[in-house]
């Protein structure tokens, strides 16, 4: 088991394209608004099936997804 799959797990979370950082499974715990946090580090990653811009359809992976917003 991947340390992805098994914070995916603990989390309860069922999308796969979310995989975490695994030079940082381990999160820190930051001070958010005067409430402490839990943070971990992942990445969205997927396959686009049209530009969301434009409409063009993604034929043969001729999308490429750039940037991590």
């Amino acid at each position: 088991m991947t340390h992805s799959h098994i914070i995916r797990n603990s989390l309860n979370i069922k999308d796969e394209n979310i995989i975490f950082d695994v030079n940082n499974y381990l999160c820190p715990e930051e001070k958010i608004k005067e409430t402490n946090y839990l943070v971990y580090q992942a990445t969205l990653t997927y396959k686009p099936k049209a530009c969301h811009h434009c409409g063009s359809m993604n034929e043969e992976h001729s999308i490429t997804k750039n940037g991590t917003k």
